[in-house]
């Protein structure tokens, strides 16, 4: 989720991955005077998350960001997360996204 003044980033980003998903824009609730109005690109599509999204961010997120991207790994292995995600979850643990980690120089 992005300020809209930073949609073209994030188009730059979705059309650079070759990802096919839709923005979203909304505008905060009326508690929050004074924010500007939001834009997000939500991927849901299981073979883009597995071939583009997870690869591309793997190893090379650092901070809290990097944090937050491998909490976001370790809950797919999650009893109540969906077969798809479990995948995902094996996948990361046997380290098999290291190898394309650096796939999108």
């Amino acid at each position: 989720m992005m300020n809209e003044r930073d949609e073209e980033l994030l188009k730059s980003m979705r059309d650079t991955l070759g990802l096919k998903n839709r923005f979203y824009n909304y505008r905060h609730s009326a508690k929050s005077i004074g924010r500007g109005r939001m834009v997000m690109l939500i991927v849901r599509d299981f073979p883009q998350i597995k071939t583009i999204i997870i690869p591309f961010f793997y190893g090379k997120l650092y901070g809290n960001k990097g944090k937050q991207f491998y909490e976001w790994l370790e809950k797919m292995g999650d009893d109540n997360m969906s077969e798809s995600a479990k995948f995902l979850y094996r996948l990361y643990k046997r380290d098999q996204f290291e190898k394309y980690k650096n796939s999108w120089v």
